[in-house]
């Protein structure tokens, strides 16, 4: 018993460095780096001052050097110190999702998603030109399910199985809203288009479905896709909800999720091209 234990973790093992080594291999030359990042903190154990929060974040940003970041509830971050680290930014009207980025940003629309329901859900848009191509980037925000209050998870087992059960099998506000995100995009009709968000779903949730139908999920084939984005509540579920998706027709790699972070995400980085 214990030597097929043995055979089989080696063998989970080496599975688990071949796709590593994949996700390497696969990472395009000349590619584009952009970054993912939800910086609230709210549902952090402890509560850091803005400044301190806004320092550690570009610490972060400027460590990583991505050329273009999709923020998450960031509205605290406007006019603060984006442009001093060399970036160009855009923010949404009501704040909580916004785009950095090393080359000019030209704003091309913001939306709120599945607006007649009244929830959180928004995205924001702008174009720019890389490698002589015109590109799409877009950050987005789907409207969160109440699973943890100060960094401990506040329902039971029992609840939250019946959660992810609701939001894989039925049309939930994240389904409105991943629909309404698709349909938004789709209509401003650029080929090349990244788009990253706090998408608060499973990759095996109705949403994220709908998702994966229309992009790619560049994270797919790594181990980023089976690991934890939302840092705080310690569950039986690896919470994996920060995304970032690409066209179809773009390649991608290299995708890994940062270790580091003063809020309650980890920021997530990918190659694109």
């Amino acid at each position: 018993m214990i030597k097929k234990t043995i055979v089989f973790s080696t063998a989970l093992m080496a599975l688990f460095f071949f796709v590593h080594y994949l996700s390497l291999k696969k990472t395009p030359t000349l590619a584009l780096k952009v970054m993912t990042y939800n910086i609230g903190n709210s549902g952090c154990p402890h509560k850091l001052s803005r400044t301190k929060m806004i320092n550690m974040i570009m610490t972060i940003i400027k460590k990583e050097g991505p050329d273009i970041v999709m923020l998450q509830e960031a509205g605290y971050l406007k006019g603060r110190l984006p442009e001093a680290i060399g970036y160009h930014s855009i923010f949404f009207k009501k704040e909580h999702v916004a785009l950095l980025s090393r080359m000019p940003l030209k704003k091309v629309g913001e939306h709120y998603l599945d607006n007649k329901s009244g929830k959180d859900g928004e995205a924001i848009c702008a174009s720019t030109e890389w490698n002589g191509k015109g590109l799409l980037v877009c950050s987005a925000y789907l409207t969160s399910i109440p699973v943890a209050y100060k960094g401990k998870v506040v329902i039971s087992k029992a609840k939250m199985l019946g959660i992810a059960l609701r939001e894989t099998l039925f049309d939930t506000q994240r389904v409105h809203e991943a629909e309404d995100l698709i349909q938004w995009i789709s209509g401003l009709g650029y080929k090349n288009v990244v788009i990253g968000g706090d998408f608060n779903s499973l990759f095996f949730f109705k949403s994220m479905r709908h998702m994966r139908e229309k992009f790619s999920d560049t994270a797919w084939g790594t181990p980023a896709f089976w690991s934890t984005s939302y840092k705080w509540p310690q569950s039986f579920l690896p919470f994996k909800i920060d995304y970032i998706y690409v066209t179809k027709n773009m390649e991608y790699g290299g995708t890994k999720i940062i270790r580091q972070s003063p809020g309650d995400h980890y920021p997530v980085v990918t190659y694109v091209r």
